[in-house]
């Protein structure tokens, strides 16, 4: 229902139109929009691709309209010469930590709380996320967040959560979902599970409420724990 709700508020492809009209015309508003002319890939039902002219007002998409349509008076005409995809969204990562090649787990686990622990993972994650990110040590915390971002668009994405609020990186290269460029800073999140939130945290439930959106940890496993945090709303997690 959370994803479903930011996809019928923001429409996918107007992350990337922003970049595309700032730079496009002296005289582009957001009003009159900008009218993308290119090969689409429609997204619809039966994954139709064809050519035609893509027009965005005020960053959400108001009509797809034939190649050769006239443009809408006061639209920004920019041919792409290109196929033109929706920006996708990366709703769960952990930007700090893209830089670090894939973890090789040592076995199989039940739930989400017993990966991060051990020798393996201190060597191959914790401590060098510390030694790069750590102000005391490189302070390289913006340049990582820049790195991460930057994979985040050449793989289609305009819109990702679980970053941190850094003046280097936030708001400038595409939408952080809690940052102001996403919904206004009105989307929350939590690493612990939203029932030890609301538990041990007396001011949560206060908290959450005035949000538009809150991300956080549920039912991360294959163990009857994960489960209960899931399907039972009496499950207590101590």
């Amino acid at each position: 229902m959370l994803v479903n709700r930011f996809l019928q508020r923001f429409t996918l492809a107007s992350a990337f139109v922003f970049v595309l009209a700032s730079t496009a015309h002296a005289q582009w508003t957001p009003e009159g929009g900008i009218l993308l002319r290119g090969k689409i890939a429609t997204m619809d039902g039966k994954n139709t691709v064809k050519e035609g002219s893509l027009l965005i007002r005020n960053g959400k998409i108001e009509d797809i309209l034939p190649i050769d349509a006239p443009a809408p008076e006061g639209a920004t005409v920019i041919n792409s010469k290109g196929v033109i995809y929706p920006g996708l969204m990366n709703l769960h990562n952990h930007l700090t930590y893209d830089f670090l090649p894939l973890y090789e787990t040592a076995k199989k686990y039940d739930n989400r709380n017993q990966w991060p622990s051990g020798k393996t993972y201190e060597r191959d994650v914790n401590n060098p996320k510390v030694v790069v990110t750590d102000p005391k040590l490189y302070d390289l915390t913006t340049e990582a967040l820049k790195y991460a971002n930057i994979k985040e668009i050449v793989g289609g994405t305009t819109t990702v959560q679980g970053g941190i609020k850094d003046l280097g990186s936030s708001n400038q290269l595409i939408r952080n979902v809690e940052a102001q460029n996403f919904e206004g800073d009105n989307v929350g999140q939590s690493v612990m599970g939203m029932s030890k939130m609301l538990i041990d945290d007396g001011k949560g439930a206060e908290k959450v409420a005035k949000m538009t959106a809150w991300f956080f940890h549920l039912a991360e496993g294959v163990d009857e724990k994960s489960r209960l945090e899931y399907s039972n709303p009496d499950y207590n997690p101590r």
